[in-house]
């Protein structure tokens, strides 16, 4: 059985083509492989090799190597000459003409299927200073593919990080001695294992050259050299004899000359290579500077959709009348998104690029007539939601945060990179006659002005001030409904007259976010209650009021919400309010009647569920009234949740889980509206 705790070893990448990789201990390093190396040189290799062999003296050498290709394009290889030449001309123009590339990275590693890669280039001028790319027809590119190798598991499309020597010598397919992890290796190992008894038992043709004893010293001798010479054609490049064996090199293939590239299924499992190089204007012509290169990690598929979750049923509809399905979902807005805040994700899988794709697919699937939507960023409304949801017969409005409330960060709002709330909904079944929004910030100047008319004194103004100036809005839009086509039996049991069309107000909303700010949370809260209370109650509107609140189910702003009022000060947000800014909570009331989608089954165990907090933030209300709930959508399973430490993840692409309810209308009940 293999010694899985040895056998293995990071992934690792040499920078240097030239250079090898030798698999062995953690801190081992890449040593330059010189075609004819000096004594001394060659002394000190051995050395290194022969430390390896001892601290790996228990493991059963030779058996697996790792797989990384980092070998350039066969007409890729620089020419020492024209290099020379190249840098022996003379340069014309300015000083700050860029003559080469200074630096040449790519957005994220690894690549994944249809997520456009972008590189980042920094020229190197004349002068020795370096810029940034104004003009990309200054620059030339080209995309290369290698070889595919690919994971042999079955249920695996994963590019292979390891390869079985011995399968290679038993001349078993080279495809199924490819591996991505270790995990998969011990789970195929019993079936591989009696394939190489197979082989052996039945004396399958094979070189007997290649089945021999392992080269223990890991030097490579005359007689192998010429044996992997004959073998350049086929996938078992590189020398399978020794106890180190490096990596095989790559047959590169050239897909692209432009500067992005969007890879294909035919990419998956492959590495690619990018390379660059400046276009000078010289005395002979136009000539081109070094050539500087990229490679990344082998394309990753796109990822399966998550698991589907399950529908829970949670109210009747014994008339069969129509029903209207409404999600509320924070997607993490990319500004959010970073390496400090969620340290256990891979970059890729924090690139925006790549999260979009997941969470338009995720949102698309649930095929929701209204859509509530925090985090998004007002480029990729214009540029992302928008489009794509237009596509599906979605129209969309959206409100970003006040922008003072990033004067912080000039940068953010001049990209257009402040979040805010969207609202999606249906042209089909909707039509928006009335669209408004609350302005946090403009509610607090309001209040404190209204009360300087009053003549009341305002202790503490300007902390109140800033405390209260968050720059979180809440959008809210009047729907009309569209060709409401009412079922057999709710036509049955009416009178013969056409129905009105129906009205509904769809609030959508984002709480400020920080637990020292309960205070915060709880007043912005019950603001938006009192503004909601003036428009639906006075035309008897129905109301849909979704987003995220940042509160959890026994918090303050829950129990305003649920139960009309605050029935005690021992919350947490009474305890953080140091400067007064809270009424007293018996006038914190207001008079809607809500009911929370989720209630008849109980709150989710959680919707954020990150590696610093599990919990319920997000929340779907309604008026209990009009509305009557028909189903909601579980929330996913935890062991999908943590597969990958924790949210965001490769399959679920925010940090918030989507929350869907179906409801339908029913007629007002003779119910008082109060508390």
């Amino acid at each position: 059985m293999l010694n899985t705790s040895s056998v293995f070893s990071s992934p690792h990448t040499p920078t240097n083509p030239n250079w090898s990789l030798n698999v062995g201990s953690s801190n081992s390093s890449a040593i330059p492989q010189p075609s004819d190396p000096t004594p001394d040189h060659q002394q000190r290799i051995d050395t290194v090799r022969r430390q390896q062999a001892q601290a790996l003296r228990t493991q059963r050498g030779g058996v697996i190597r790792s797989l990384n290709f980092t070998s350039p394009p066969p007409d890729a290889t620089e020419q020492p000459e024209q290099t020379t030449q190249s840098k022996q001309r003379k340069k014309a123009g300015s000083g700050s003409e860029p003559v080469g590339i200074a630096a040449l990275s790519i957005l994220y590693d690894p690549p994944v299927q249809d997520v456009e890669l972008r590189p980042y280039v920094l020229l190197q001028c004349r002068n020795g200073t370096t810029k940034a790319v104004e003009d990309d027809d200054d620059l030339k590119f080209g995309w290369f593919r290698s070889q595919k190798r690919v994971c042999a598991h079955s249920s695996c499309n994963k590019a292979a990080k390891l390869q079985c020597l011995t399968s290679l010598k038993l001349n078993l397919p080279s495809h199924r001695s490819y591996f991505c992890s270790k995990e998969h290796l011990e789970e195929l190992w019993p079936s591989l294992k009696e394939s190489h008894h197979k082989a052996i038992r039945e004396n399958r043709s094979y070189d007997d050259s290649r089945w021999k004893g392992w080269n223990h010293d890991d030097v490579e001798s005359d007689e192998e050299k010429e044996l992997n010479a004959r073998m350049m054609s086929e996938d078992t490049v590189g020398n399978i004899y020794q106890r180190f064996p490096s990596a095989p090199p790559n047959n590169w293939m050239r897909i692209a000359l432009t500067k992005k590239y969007k890879p294909t299924i035919e990419d998956v499992g492959r590495m690619l290579l990018l390379e660059c190089a400046v276009v000078r204007n010289g005395d002979e012509g136009k000539t081109d500077s070094e050539i500087s290169r990229r490679d990344t990690q082998p394309v990753l598929p796109i990822p399966p959709p998550p698991p589907k979750r399950e529908i829970i049923v949670v109210g009747e509809n014994t008339n069969n009348d129509p029903t209207f399905k409404v999600i509320s979902y924070n997607m993490l807005a990319p500004i959010y998104a970073t390496k400090q805040i969620f340290r256990y994700c891979e970059m890729f899988q924090l690139d925006w690029n790549y999260r979009r794709n997941n969470l338009i697919r995720e949102i698309i699937s649930y095929d929701a007539d209204i859509i509530c939507l925090q985090e998004i960023q007002s480029n990729h409304f214009e540029d992302f939601f928008q489009l794509s949801l237009a596509e599906r017969g979605y129209d969309g409005i959206f409100k970003a945060k006040t922008r003072e409330g990033f004067l912080a960060d000039p940068k953010v709002a001049r990209e257009k990179q402040i979040d805010g709330c969207a609202i999606f909904y249906k042209k089909d079944r909707f039509a928006l006659l009335e669209q408004y929004h609350v302005e946090f910030n403009e509610a607090a100047k309001h209040m404190f002005e209204t009360q300087r008319q009053q003549g009341r004194n305002i202790p503490h103004y300007n902390q109140m001030m800033k405390r209260l100036l968050r720059g979180n809005i809440a959008l809210v839009l009047v729907l009309e409904e569209l060709g409401g086509v009412d079922s057999q039996e709710s036509l049955l049991r009416r009178r013969p007259r056409s129905r009105r069309r129906r009205k509904m107000c769809v609030a959508n909303t984002h709480i400020f976010w920080d637990p020292e700010y309960a205070d915060v949370k709880l007043w912005q809260t019950w603001v938006l209650c009192q503004e909601l209370s003036k428009l639906v109650l006075s035309r008897d509107l129905p109301l849909l009021l979704c987003g995220d609140f940042n509160s959890v189910p026994n918090s303050a702003v829950y129990q305003l919400l649920s139960h009309q009022q605050i029935r005690s000060n021992d919350h947490e947000a009474f305890q953080k309010d140091r400067f007064g800014l809270l009424p007293p909570f018996t006038e914190m009331t207001h008079h809607l009647v809500l009911d929370s989608a989720y209630n008849p089954i109980g709150e989710p165990q959680y919707t954020n569920y990150t590696g610093h907090f599990v919990g319920v933030l997000d929340y779907v209300w309604y008026s209990r009234h009009h509305l009557r709930g028909i189903s909601v959508l579980d929330v996913n399973e935890e062991r999908d949740l943590c597969k990958e430490t924790a949210l965001p993840n490769s399959e679920l692409s925010s940090d918030h889980i989507c929350l869907m309810a179906e409801l339908c209308w029913k007629e007002p009940e003779n119910e008082p509206h109060s508390m």
